[in-house]
C-alpha cells in the first residue's frame, strides 16, 4: 500500500520518496580540540548552556543590528554566569549594538550586581509583600554608596526583595488539616 501511494506522488513530484521525506536534518556544532582537530557534536547532544545560547544568538544580533527591545525572562537559566555578562556588555558597548537596542531581562544571579556591568539605574528589584501586591523599585532608589558590595547587601535582605520563608506554625498546622480534604 505505500508503495502505491508512492508511486501516485512520483507522477507528481519528481524524485519524490517517503524515505528522503521522512528523512531527518541533523544539526551539528563544530568544536575545535587539541592541534585545532574539529570535532562535530549533534545538538541534541549539547549541553543545555550551548542549547540556551543558540536560542538567544539569534534575537541578540538582530536587536543589536536593527535596535529595539529584547526581554528574557531569567537570563541565568543554563547560561555559565560569564556567558549572560558577555551577552550585557554587547548591549552596552555603542560598536557592537549600533541599533541602540535595549535589554531588559530577570536573573537570581546575584554575581550580576557586583559584576561592573549596571549602573544603580539599570538595576531593578521586584518584591512582593505578605498581601500579595507587587512592588518594582530601582536600586537608585536606595539611599547606598557606590563602594557598597551590591550583591552582599542584596543577599543580606538590605535591599529587600528577597523570597519570604517559611510559614508560621499555624499555618502548617492548617495545611495539614485541609490536606486531609482533598
Amino acid at each position: 500500500m505505500i508503495a502505491d501511494v508512492e508511486s501516485v506522488f512520483q507522477k507528481h513530484i519528481k524524485d519524490f520518496s517517503f524515505k528522503s521525506a521522512m528523512e531527518r536534518t541533523v544539526t551539528k556544532i563544530s568544536h575545535t580540540g587539541s592541534n585545532f582537530k574539529r570535532y562535530e557534536i549533534e545538538l541534541e547532544k549539547e549541553s543545555s548552556g550551548t542549547k540556551a545560547l543558540l536560542q538567544l544568538l539569534g534575537p541578540v544580533f538582530t536587536k543589536l543590528k536593527s535596535g529595539g527591545v529584547l526581554i528574557v525572562d531569567e537570563l541565568n537559566v543554563a547560561l555559565h554566569p560569564l556567558v549572560s555578562q558577555e551577552l550585557i556588555k554587547l548591549f552596552s558597548n555603542p560598536s557592537t549594538n549600533p541599533g541602540r537596542a535595549q535589554l531588559i531581562f530577570t536573573t537570581h544571579d546575584t554575581s550580576m550586581l557586583t559584576a561592573g556591568l549596571l549602573r544603580r539605574d539599570q538595576i531593578w528589584f521586584v518584591e512582593k509583600d505578605r498581601e500579595g501586591s507587587t512592588n518594582l523599585y530601582a536600586l537608585s532608589s536606595i539611599k547606598i554608596r557606590k563602594s557598597d558590595n551590591f550583591e552582599k547587601g542584596y543577599i543580606e535582605g538590605r535591599f529587600g526583595a528577597i523570597p519570604m520563608f517559611g510559614l508560621e506554625v499555624m499555618a502548617y498546622q492548617k495545611i495539614g488539616e485541609t490536606a486531609g480534604d482533598i
